[in-house]
């Protein structure tokens, strides 16, 4: 039996809490001034992309040693929600053989967005070490207020059951995503803020994004220009509120994920990019150095 306070198991613990929070965190927000909240909450078209793929390796960083953790892959497509068209969005997760020996995980997420890019749906699906969960939340828009039944299950009983009222936009952990990559990055300046909501159960989680400028990000022999973005955060999971996260992001059309790193108690999570497949543009930020 796998102790639950076995200092390893709270390891993979945390790296399972900081992938959350480093996917749900690759945001940030610059509302346009439309009359309507529905179109306030809209998200750039531009970046939906039907058969987008993307791939990304997760890594524990504890002092010397770095492990891979699991692999994620986010996923766009054309879907349906109650009978409606939409446009899905899809992150699945999956630890490593060796981490599923001390806390496994497989989750998957959706978000389904209307005709006009808003999230209307949202619904989380985890396996983590044998214990199933899942997470429900309905998007209603009016005038300038937001409602989100929210529901929290397992296969015991409803743990939670509530409703978040909020004026202006709120977003789920994976929809806000989609902002930053929709975020016209030759408009703005390094120092810049971006504050944001967005929904984790019972809480509205109160976020502030600043962009740090570009930068060039090397993994192995891949090179990336990149933009860079710090978010600040209070969170059981993070050492600190202050650069809680940082986010590197392609410096191309595309706005793809390069690098996230999230701080924990013990060490840290990274999360690099590895592939992808069914961009709108060319990954023109990737450099490539010719071999002798």
């Amino acid at each position: 039996m796998k102790a639950n306070n076995h200092p390893v198991t709270q390891t993979a613990w945390g790296v399972s809490q900081a992938y959350k929070l480093a996917v749900s965190s690759c945001l940030i927000l610059l509302f346009a001034s439309f009359q309507q909240l529905h179109a306030q909450c809209r998200l750039n078209e531009q970046v939906f992309v039907p058969g987008e793929e993307i791939h990304m390796n997760v890594y524990f960083h504890w002092g010397l040693l770095m492990p891979k953790a699991g692999s994620a892959v986010l996923y766009m497509d054309e879907s349906d929600y109650n009978g409606e068209e939409t446009m899905k969005q899809q992150l699945t997760f999956k630890t490593t053989s060796f981490f599923d020996k001390i806390y496994s995980m497989r989750d998957t997420v959706d978000t389904h967005y209307d005709s006009d890019y808003a999230p209307i749906y949202y619904l989380k699906k985890a396996d983590e070490d044998g214990y199933f969960l899942w997470d429900e939340m309905i998007f209603n828009y009016n005038n300038d207020i937001t409602t989100v039944p929210t529901k929290r299950w397992d296969r015991r009983r409803t743990k939670i059951d509530t409703t978040h009222v909020v004026e202006g936009c709120l977003f789920d952990a994976l929809s806000v995503s989609m902002y930053l990559r929709g975020l016209d990055t030759e408009s703005i300046a390094i120092g810049d803020e971006f504050p944001t909501n967005f929904i984790m159960g019972r809480d509205v989680i109160k976020v502030r994004y600043r962009y740090g400028g570009q930068e060039i990000v090397e993994r192995g022999d891949n090179l990336y220009r990149t933009r860079k973005f710090y978010m600040d955060v209070e969170d059981d999971a993070v050492t600190q509120t202050k650069n809680a996260l940082e986010i590197w992001l392609s410096d191309d059309e595309n706005k793809i994920p390069i690098k996230m790193r999230a701080k924990l108690k013990i060490g840290a999570a990274e999360a690099y990019y590895t592939k992808s497949k069914g961009l709108r543009y060319p990954l023109t930020s990737e450099i490539r150095i010719p071999r002798l």
